[in-house]
């Protein structure tokens, strides 16, 4: 059961060690949203929803994209 600790991190997100890593999650991630936005169809998107995969990096790429014609969550 020493493989399931992680579960117990509690980080603290006042610390500055942790935001910077934090900050980092986007940066090394934005890749793999870049190529899997390229799979997307936008034809005829008029709602976006976000189930908490992350940081929000796809969400805010496909609103810029969508612009005012698409209700994104």
């Amino acid at each position: 059961m020493d493989d399931l600790n992680f579960l117990n991190f509690n980080p603290d997100f006042n610390s500055p060690q942790v935001i910077a890593v934090y900050d980092e999650v986007a940066l090394w991630s934005a890749m793999f949203g870049l190529l899997l936005l390229e799979e997307v169809p936008l034809a005829n998107v008029t709602n976006v929803l976000d189930v908490g995969c992350g940081t929000g990096f796809p969400l805010i790429e496909l609103a810029e994209r969508l612009g005012d014609r698409a209700h994104v969550n």
